[in-house]
This record gives C-alpha cells, sequence and structure tokens, in this order.
C-alpha cells in the first residue's frame, strides 16, 4: 500500500464518512443476483467524502485479456493519502 507517513486525519475524515455513507441501492441484475452500480454508488459517495475533505482517483495499473487492474487513491484536504 502507498500512503503518506502520517494519515490521521485521514482516517478521522474516513471515520465519519463511513459513519455517514449508506448502501447504494441494488437496482441492476445479473446472473449472480442485484448489485449497485457504479453511478449509484459513486452519487453517494462523493458527496460525502467531499464534505470529509477527501477526494478519489483511480489510475489503470495493468490491463490484460483477463483483467483489468486500478489502483484507487484516497487524498485528503491535508494532503495525506493513500492508495
Amino acid at each position: 500500500m502507498n500512503k503518506s507517513d502520517d494519515i490521521g486525519e485521514l482516517a478521522k475524515s474516513l471515520v465519519k464518512f463511513q459513519s455517514e455513507v449508506k448502501d447504494a441501492e441494488r437496482t441492476k441484475s445479473s446472473y449472480n443476483g442485484k448489485y449497485a452500480d457504479l453511478e449509484g454508488i459513486y452519487s453517494i459517495i462523493r458527496p460525502l467524502l467531499s464534505k470529509n475533505g477527501i477526494c478519489f482517483k483511480q489510475d489503470l495499473v495493468s490491463e490484460s485479456s483477463n483483467e483489468i487492474r486500478i489502483k484507487t487513491w484516497l487524498i485528503h484536504t491535508s494532503g495525506q493519502y493513500m492508495a
């Protein structure tokens, strides 16, 4: 995991975020059952992350015929981060 030396402020904000976030409604169906799509998840988490001074970004790490791998970064207004 990549992270800044200190993640204290980021951790406090993540705890606040987690106490406020609700599950996304499962509106899509597949052969494995119902699931929440990314649009639904993002519409819930973006305002709450922002309220708590956190943003996220995703980078493509690798892509092959079998899989796509991404790295998700959480970045706090203090400059602290984790990926």
